[in-house]
């Protein structure tokens, strides 16, 4: 089947399927297009509202190998895929918050104590997975393939919160999902609802908009067009697995502290300045003094509020508890959807563990998809504060994986190694941070060190089969290459910008054999589907799923919420003007086509390992009829012409 008619039936079964799943009982909102290729978001006039604006341009990069003029021409695809990072969705009202660290890092807000627009966080992760679900219907924005999976680079949750672990794959399986904890109602430290450049309203009379976007609503899901669940793999990032991501998990005294805290109903909004002062210096420069602070702290809280800052308190809840690493991947391997496990089932992908400890162990595993082997990295030691490292056994394990995709490889000295043992397939590696990131040096008692950034590149540098890196944490577009000049070899290092901070930004990257001894990989932005201004979305008539219909309490328009959370993350006071525009990256972080050289290295296409069993669907969500559907089909057919007529590949 060609790629247009391909492409036509897909449109068409998505908006026939449309109308059996509650949340599609009107067109839901496209925001400017599918993709930044389409159109961009931005402020063109400089009043500080959202508007569409127009595309942007693949801009072609050479740094690892020239591109040849008639590539576009003999190309083929290879794989497709999406990666979504940082949705740092908060318990925004528990106890262990710690608000006030913000101010300890006034050179790095993605620190992300508070963020203005945190409690619409949920709905603007649900546009995403929106954006994402209209890509994997058409295809790949550029060369129209098959979307093979999603990655999740971590930090999706915030404070290591079981209750944001369950919404986050709540946001990921669809159906109805309830944001709030405690209380109905929001109960958290921010005194006035978010408002955009300033002038949002709450849509409805009399109710605040936290509260709103603390009421049950429908999810998207990662689907596919036929509404089953599209596949989606998981890495783990300093925020699940650390206090504000940011506080050593090995300090004794810390978790019994920190986990009886966290289900109390005392809460610290603000210190006092000598406080303050003192919040800062123990966190940053005397971790290992953390419990006692806190321990005095929380007494005087009790004792002597005044002399603390400001503190309230908050209703209870029981899952508000925190996981330990062992907790957090065995839920992500009982979760519901494709593939079972999202990656850390069977247990024979999943690296080897030496730690007994189930807060010090490592989530790290593999898995290959046809041409291709993806080695996912834990770079989240309990020691330490929020960089990475690659500890000892993973190190070894990693070092192995690699050796297996590669028939030929460097040892560390620059000899060249023939592999009998190997098999050739492209590597691509996936880790929470970037490279420059792993730069923590905390070492468990007793192991060896544990490897950083520069140890992790020259190692990648070594097997000519590894293309790719993959990361986020930084919170911005940024892609940078890596050459050894001396061995020739090289490969791309690529970070996705965060949800949950300006510039709102996800990716789908294309790997593509130019059938000229090099190889493109194709990478896009895109930003969740809704209109950019909520003042143009109708908080009733242009809510695009049907609570009601499907048991819960009232119509929450997750578009209106994602739209504000979009706007506000703009105007967040805590990024300057030169921060927002680091964190956009320039055109060629953006939209680019990445070009290196495959030599021979390339592999001939094999078959993808069985996947293991089907994961267990759960019942049919409830229909909400199907008087959209011809409507639905109509939009998608026009829409699908018009893409068919412009010419994407470069």
């Amino acid at each position: 089947m060609g790629r247009v008619k391909a492409g036509l039936v897909a449109a068409l079964l998505v908006a026939l399927s449309a109308a059996a799943l509650p949340w599609a009982a009107t067109a839901p909102e496209s925001g400017c297009g599918d993709t930044t290729l389409d159109a961009t978001v931005a402020d063109r006039n400089d009043d500080g509202i959202l508007e569409c604006a127009g595309g942007e341009a693949i801009v072609v990069r050479e740094e690892l190998a020239p591109a040849s003029p008639g590539r576009a021409l003999t190309r083929e695809p290879i794989t497709a895929l999406l990666t979504l990072a940082d949705f740092q969705l908060p318990d925004e009202e528990s106890p262990l918050r710690g608000e006030f660290f913000d101010k300890c890092f006034t050179d790095n807000p993605a620190k992300g104590a508070f963020r203005p627009h945190e409690t619409v966080l949920p709905h603007l992760v649900n546009a995403h997975v929106d954006a994402a679900n209209r890509i994997i219907a058409t295809g790949s924005p550029v060369l129209r393939h098959p979307v093979d999976f999603t990655f999740l680079l971590g930090d999706l949750a915030e404070n290591q919160h079981h209750n944001e672990v369950e919404w986050v794959l709540g946001l990921m399986d669809g159906g109805p999902l309830d944001p709030d904890s405690g209380a109905r109602g929001y109960d958290g430290v921010q005194a006035t609802d978010p408002a955009g450049r300033g002038d949002v309203a709450s849509p409805v009379d009399g109710e605040r908009i936290r509260d709103l976007a603390n009421l049950p609503f429908l999810a998207a899901g990662l689907r596919l067009p036929d509404g089953s669940p599209a596949r989606w793999y998981s890495v783990m990032g300093n925020h699940d697995t650390k206090v504000q991501g940011t506080v050593p998990d090995d300090i004794p005294g810390w978790r019994e502290l920190a986990r009886t805290h966290a289900l109390g109903t005392l809460k610290i909004n603000d210190l006092a300045p000598d406080r303050q002062q003192e919040a800062c210096a123990v966190l940053t420069e005397r971790p290992e003094d953390l419990t006692l602070f806190f321990q005095e702290l929380l007494t005087d809280a009790v004792t002597d509020p005044a002399s603390v800052g400001t503190v309230s308190v908050v209703p209870p809840d029981p899952d508000r508890r925190l996981v330990s690493k062992q907790e957090w991947i065995d839920a992500f391997a009982a979760a519901p959807g494709e593939p079972r496990g999202h990656g850390f089932l069977p247990a024979s992908q999943r690296c080897p563990d030496t730690y007994d400890d189930p807060f010090a162990r490592r989530a790290c595993y593999s898995f290959v998809r046809g041409q291709v082997h993806y080695i996912v990295l834990d770079g989240n030691p309990a020691e330490g504060l929020d960089g990475g490292n690659i500890d000892p056994a993973q190190w070894a394990w990693l070092t192995q994986q690699l050796r297996s995709s590669s028939t030929t490889y460097f040892e560390e000295d620059g000899r060249s190694v023939r592999n009998a043992d190997g098999t050739d397939r492209l590597v691509v590696i996936a880790s929470h941070h970037p490279m420059r990131r792993f730069d923590n040096t905390g070492t468990v008692p007793g192991t060896s060190p544990n490897h950083t950034g520069e140890d992790l590149a020259a190692l990648l540098l070594r097997f000519p089969n590894v293309v790719l890196h993959l990361a986020g944490h930084s919170h911005e577009n940024l892609i940078l290459a890596h050459r050894n000049e001396s061995t020739g070899t090289a490969y791309w290092e690529v970070n996705t910008a965060a949800v949950a901070d300006w510039p709102n930004q996800s990716r789908s990257l294309e790997l593509a054999d130019n059938r000229d001894g090099t190889m493109s990989i194709l990478t896009v932005a895109f930003d969740g589907a809704v209109r950019p201004d909520p003042r143009n979305i109708a908080w009733g008539p242009d809510d695009p799923t049907d609570e009601a219909g499907a048991g819960l309490e009232r119509g929450i328009n997750e578009s209106w919420l994602a739209a504000l959370g979009r706007e506000t993350a703009l105007h967040d006071p805590q990024f300057s003007a030169e921060q927002r525009a680091q964190a956009l990256g320039q055109p060629r972080d953006r939209n680019a086509e990445l070009l290196m050289r495959t030599a021979d290295f390339l592999p001939a296409a094999v078959p993808s390992p069985p996947d293991p069993e089907p994961a267990p669907r759960g019942p049919a969500l409830p229909a909400t009829g199907g008087s959209a559907t011809l409507g639905l089909a109509v939009v998608a057919l026009a829409g699908f012409a018009l893409l068919a007529a412009r010419r994407r590949a470069t």
